[in-house]
């Protein structure tokens, strides 16, 4: 498991968060990839 902080920002009328490119690099994403997140 992978743990960093991301701040929520606004996109568009939505919301969203950024994958740091160092996270998305060891996790191999690309755009459009399905992730799952865990919030607290």
């Amino acid at each position: 498991m992978t743990r960093t902080r991301a701040r929520v920002r606004r996109w568009g009328s939505s919301l969203g968060i950024v994958v740091p490119s160092q996270i998305a690099k060891e996790l191999r994403l690309k755009a459009g990839d399905e992730v799952v997140l865990e919030i607290d």
